[in-house]
């Protein structure tokens, strides 16, 4: 992810969810071991429509592919 951006954002792993959403409290180590980096393999990266910037373009026609990454 480096090449587009410097930042990561979480991504959940599934079995996470509802750790991660529960209403009820969780003890804080169980938060931390839902932050692990997540596989390089299971992502896909390509290039959307700039148009993803701004929220008046609220359809779902600016996300779609345009070229690789």
């Amino acid at each position: 992810m480096s090449e587009i951006h410097n930042r990561m954002p979480v991504i959940l792993e599934p079995d996470h969810f509802k750790i991660w959403l529960s209403p009820e409290p969780q003890p804080e180590q169980v938060l931390k071991d839902c932050l692990k980096p997540y596989p390089c393999e299971n992502m896909e990266a390509y290039e959307i429509s700039k148009q993803v910037n701004s929220p008046m373009n609220d359809t779902s026609d600016i996300i779609q592919p345009m070229g690789t990454v």
